[in-house]
């Protein structure tokens, strides 16, 4: 999801923060990844040009822990999407 798509998500009471750039960890190989319920991943794959190729499910209840812990750590330091100011960072 890019920053200009936000929107509709925020609308909609969804709470999207961004993590500063020091701290975007990008575990699974650098791909997109969402956490369900903390206990189903799916790990998105893209082109070069970013268009979707599809997603993959992971179970694995170690892969799922890694990115529940990883995804604790960032959502402290993350900003949340109306305090962020693109382009800065902050």
């Amino acid at each position: 999801m890019g920053y200009a798509r936000t929107a509709s998500n925020t609308e909609a009471g969804e709470d999207i923060r961004w993590p500063p750039r020091p701290f975007c960890l990008r575990p699974l190989d650098g791909r997109d990844w969402w956490l369900f319920d903390d206990q189903l991943l799916v790990v998105g794959h893209f082109d070069t040009d970013g268009r979707g190729l599809g997603a993959q499910i992971i179970l694995d209840p170690d892969a799922v822990s890694a990115c529940a812990a990883l995804r604790n750590q960032l959502w402290t330091a993350s900003i949340p999407h109306a305090a962020y100011k693109l382009g800065t960072g902050t």
